[in-house]
């Protein structure tokens, strides 16, 4: 702190009145002091108004020094010695234009410091300005999403036990049965929507956290595309795996190895055309396991794929979604000590790699 004091004290910029008169000051009081030396017969002649150019350069600057300093020389030159003495020979000249040269260094530097710092407060202060604003921003999205995750979530809860009574009615007619299926799957949804929110939400804050246990690639694979064969099969689209380590153990949290592999099989399944295929690997190595999930669909642009994975980042040709499903698959991968990436090209399809470490180490990740 008393450094920060210091350190202000010498690089604070002051007006120029100020430093005129400070500048007259010092240069008066030296003046004064040579001439009381002088008929006492000590020191030099232009020692005490070097210094007090050189304290002047240091708090007003280089001219107003120099100006200054050219001042106190005159008024010694014509009124403590005899007129012309100080310029009579060429060691004083030369002295001259060394004291000059000292004063002109001393307060061009400490102009260019003055100026740096002032450059970094500002910097400084655009920082501290555009970081209270993001934590604005961040704590209002928490607190929108709060809401909104919390006034839903019960509302959706109550739909979804009415509709499932509903369909247990026997009476109904196939419009109304179609009806039900519809607001169900309508529900479903924006309980994902409000999950996949959720999660952002911890991977942002830092707060995603995972549960380890030993499980079985097999058993991870094969519960991932569960739920996606009735989808396929309408599709016409294949769907297989290949499970290369059939007894291969992964240290994991089950449910959200399977959220990461269900988001890349969903995708590969809506970009794939009619009678496309989907096919699900399972690869053992050394020390990962890697999952990658392939289509043979239209593929991705160059140009989208740096994005793929940020935070609400969709392509134009996309309507659809909330653009957290592969900002979630990175989530869930980084806590896990893994990494995701893809290979795709316009036109051949697109494989998504998800390679976890066989021996993660529980932890909370931040994703940026």
């Amino acid at each position: 702190m008393l450094q920060h004091r210091i350190l202000n004290h010498f690089l604070r910029e002051r007006p120029l009145s100020f430093r005129i008169a400070l500048t007259a000051f010092l240069v008066s009081c030296a003046v004064l002091l040579n001439a009381v030396l002088l008929k006492q017969g000590w020191g030099e002649l232009l020692s005490a108004l070097l210094g007090a150019a050189v304290v002047s350069a240091i708090y007003a600057g280089a001219r107003v020094a120099l100006l200054g300093a050219l001042v106190g020389l005159l008024v010694l030159d014509y009124f403590v010695v005899t007129p012309g003495e100080i310029f009579d020979n060429h060691s004083s000249i030369i002295a001259l234009l060394l004291y000059a040269a000292v004063i002109y260094i001393v307060g061009t530097a400490l102009a260019e410091v003055r100026k740096g710092y002032r450059q970094l407060e500002v910097a400084q202060n655009a920082a501290q300005a555009a970081k209270a604003e993001a934590e604005r921003a961040a704590n209002a999205r928490e607190h929108v999403i709060g809401i909104v995750s919390h006034d839903l979530r019960n509302p959706l809860a109550s739909v979804e036990m009415n509709m499932e009574l509903l369909r247990r009615e026997q009476l109904l007619t196939p419009k109304l049965q179609v009806t039900i299926q519809s607001v169900s799957r309508s529900v479903v949804r924006m309980k994902r929507i409000i999950e996949d929110l959720l999660d952002a939400v911890k991977i942002d804050t830092g707060t995603f956290s995972i549960e380890l246990k030993s499980e079985n690639v097999s058993s991870l694979i094969q519960e991932s595309l569960e739920p996606f064969g009735v989808v396929a099969e309408k599709k016409q689209i294949k769907l297989t795996a290949d499970i290369e380590c059939p007894d291969g153990q992964l240290l994991c949290d089950r449910s959200r190895i399977i959220q990461a592999l269900s988001n890349l099989i969903q995708n590969a399944i809506k970009f794939s055309d009619e009678n496309g295929h989907v096919r699900v690997i399972a690869r053992e190595t050394d020390d990962q396991i890697r999952f990658s999930v392939s289509d043979d669909g239209p593929g991705i642009a160059a140009a989208d794929l740096p994005h793929l994975f940020d935070r609400y980042w969709r392509s134009k040709n996309i309507t659809e979604g909330t653009g957290l499903g592969l900002y979630i698959v990175r989530g869930i991968t980084a806590s896990h000590g893994g990494s995701v990436n893809v290979r795709s090209m316009q036109g051949q399809g697109s494989t998504f790699v998800i390679a976890i470490p066989k021996h993660a180490d529980a932890r909370r990740s931040r994703v940026a």
